[in-house]
């Protein structure tokens, strides 16, 4: 097989009535998921470090990893390994893009080689130069074949420099193109040029909710990896195609992934609500100021030891002690020793995060 011939930034594809419905649904879903996360009842950030956390698994089980989405919470507790080291990776990504876009308002070589060798740091493929793009032919296929046996094989290592400049500077341009469907066309690229030896699919994903970031100013909130994971094979169906020039499938499925996420995100904040609310309501009962100050850690940990809810909320030992067995007996709260010694759990708002409502 010979390496694909790819073109240049922006490209022609069709525009039909499904795609601009969809278009018009995705825009107005993720308008809708925007508003119940601006208004919901608690720290926006508690909800958004779970959606990373859990961004960050599913990312890394496309990949092959076998941490399933009931350990999620209890990956701080286990042992140092790649699996861990690439969720922690993915983590980290997010925290250094958010900070580099808001200075810098663009996505450039720099910025995505420095996200590139975050990724790959202490993982599967840190022997594969991290942070630089790639200077020999590779190819996608079974583990062991031959170029030939090949089932696509990206660009001429010559030409990657050329096609990442064109591609940052379409993916930084909001005019040119309806946002959904930049960041469509700009993923199908991204992933079509391969630009690195290893990691190019992490990489990808990533730059999503990153590129999405940027063009609204906003912080990263909308994360695909777990639809694209649910609908692998269609994804790759349709990215494949892209290749071959039907670059519309790619973008009505992208937009159907839009649109399947932030409905996924609406029902969760709302089934968070009620829990909250309704926890809320059993708390007075205890008759304690302190219960209000370590509630928003217990929405943020979700699996915890009282030490760490002691540290994060500032309340003393002994009152955090105090009111986490009083939450146990209100039935807020679980013993959990799954991983860690004497740890706790915020079962409802665990089973809602990990897909278990």
């Amino acid at each position: 097989m010979e390496p694909i011939k790819v073109k240049e930034l922006p490209i022609e594809y069709k525009v039909d009535k499904e795609l601009l419905k969809l278009l018009s649904e995705a825009n107005e879903k993720y308008g809708e998921y925007k508003t119940y996360l601006k208004n919901i009842d608690f720290d926006s950030k508690y909800f958004l470090d779970s959606i990373i956390l859990s961004e960050s698994l599913k990312s890394t089980q496309i990949e092959g990893t076998q941490i399933s989405q009931d350990d999620m919470y209890y990956i701080k507790y286990m042992p140092n390994n790649d699996e861990k080291s690439e969720i922690q990776n993915l983590k980290e990504v997010i925290e250094y893009s958010e900070n580099y876009i808001k200075t810098n308002k663009k996505i450039d070589l720099v910025f995505v080689n420095n996200i590139h060798k975050i990724l790959l740091d202490s993982v599967r493929g840190q022997n594969k130069e991290p942070g630089k793009i790639r200077n020999i032919q590779n190819w996608i296929g079974p583990r062991g074949c031959t170029i030939k046996e090949a089932i696509y094989v990206p660009p001429i290592p010559e030409d990657v420099p050329i096609l990442l400049d064109n591609l940052f500077k379409y993916m930084n341009d909001e005019f040119i193109d309806p946002i959904f469907i930049n960041m469509a066309i700009s993923h199908s690229q991204f992933e079509t040029i391969h630009a690195y030896r290893d990691g190019n699919g992490r990489l990808g994903r990533a730059l999503i909710p990153i590129q999405l970031a940027m063009l609204t100013d906003d912080k990263p909130i909308l994360f695909l990896s777990e639809v694209i994971e649910l609908y692998k094979p269609s994804y790759h169906k349709y990215l494949n195609e892209s290749r071959k020039g039907n670059m519309s499938g790619f973008i009505k499925f992208f937009l159907q992934c839009v649109i399947e996420q932030c409905n996924n995100y609406i029902a969760k904040i709302n089934r968070i609500k009620e829990i909250y609310n309704k926890d809320m309501q059993k708390i007075k009962t205890l008759n304690s100021n302190a219960v209000y100050r370590i509630m928003p850690s217990l929405i943020h940990q979700i699996v915890f030891t009282k030490k760490e809810i002691e540290e994060e909320s500032g309340v003393s030992r002994n009152t955090v002690s105090t009111l986490i067995d009083e939450l146990v007996k209100l039935g807020i709260l679980e013993i959990d020793d799954n991983y860690a010694k004497l740890a706790y759990r915020y079962s409802e708002i665990y089973n809602v995060f990990v897909g278990k409502e």
